[in-house]
């Protein structure tokens, strides 16, 4: 089953970023308002009024969303540092909102969690009579909204995948940059998608005996060991394989299975492999483990 993670980042700046004069705008610079990630049912500040001016992603800036460990995939269960930047010179405001959900039912995907508790935090819509009730939200805050460079602000927040499977999962959010000038004009928004796709293809026991596996040291590197139950490797190896599988299910790497140190080709890319041992009898132990 494929499941696909897509992820806005949605910058929420001026009233929301920017202290002043303008109704509630010295509390939504503690936080963007809830609600407008450009989420199922919900606007964006471009088109709620408040930023209206320019259309997403019209702007000179410069906007980087990524997962720093370089993942291509996700694994359930799994915890994921995300990084969010944007570059724009002559700004000094910026704001952010990012909301994770099931694209079956529009119901929170995972969960999010903070890292800097001093630029990011943690929202909730509590309004029960909205379609957005429950939602979870991370934010800027106050002192998250300040550049953290010449022009460029940056925030890092965690988000861990759903203990299981539950179909495609998207994250909405947006990234704004403000002029500061305490108005709604000169301000621009910049919307990314970023899409991952689930695995869950691999397990780390063998189907008819429940034996496990272990790659180690995970991540790795340039080389690795498989431990395998002492039953199971004292064996002869010519009766067993070994093979490495990457997430599109093209072998890159295969070997006699004999308990020694398996060195890579130089070129194999990073990201997230499969590691089977195979016996005569076409059973097999699987593991999942990263190459960086």
């Amino acid at each position: 089953m494929r499941h696909h993670l897509i992820i806005l980042l949605l910058g929420i700046a001026g009233l929301w970023i920017v202290a002043g004069s303008f109704g509630d705008a010295s509390f939504k610079s503690a936080g963007a308002p809830l609600s407008n990630t450009g989420a199922p049912l919900e606007p964006t500040c471009a088109q709620s009024g408040c930023h209206d001016d320019a259309l997403p992603n019209t702007g000179p800036g410069n906007l980087q969303f990524r997962l720093t460990s370089g993942d291509s995939v996700y694994i359930p269960g799994q915890a994921y540092e995300i990084a969010v930047s944007l570059e724009q010179g002559g700004m000094d405001k910026f704001g952010f909102q990012v909301v994770a959900l099931r694209d079956s039912d529009s119901s929170n995907a995972g969960k999010l969690s903070l890292i800097n508790g001093i630029r990011t935090q943690l929202m909730t819509q509590e309004d029960s009579a909205t379609s957005f009730y429950q939602r979870q939200y991370v934010t800027h805050t106050l002192e998250g909204n300040v550049a953290t460079g010449p022009g460029s602000a940056d925030w890092y927040f965690t988000w861990t995948a759903p203990q299981a499977a539950v179909g495609p999962v998207s994250l909405y959010a947006a990234v704004m940059a403000s002029n500061n000038n305490l108005m709604e004009d000169g301000d621009f928004l910049y919307l990314d998608t970023l899409t991952m796709q689930a695995d869950v293809s691999a397990t780390f026991a063998n189907s008819s005996t429940g034996d496990i596996c272990q790659v180690f040291p995970n991540p790795v590197k340039d080389r690795m060991m498989v431990q395998c139950p002492d039953r199971f490797s004292h064996r002869s190896k010519d009766g067993f394989r070994i093979a490495i599988y990457n997430i599109h299910g093209r072998q890159v790497y295969h070997d006699q299975y004999i308990n020694r140190p398996l060195d890579f080709p130089g070129n194999l890319p990073q990201g997230l492999y499969i590691c089977r041992v195979y016996q005569a009898s076409g059973n097999y132990y699987s593991s999942r483990f990263i190459k960086q």
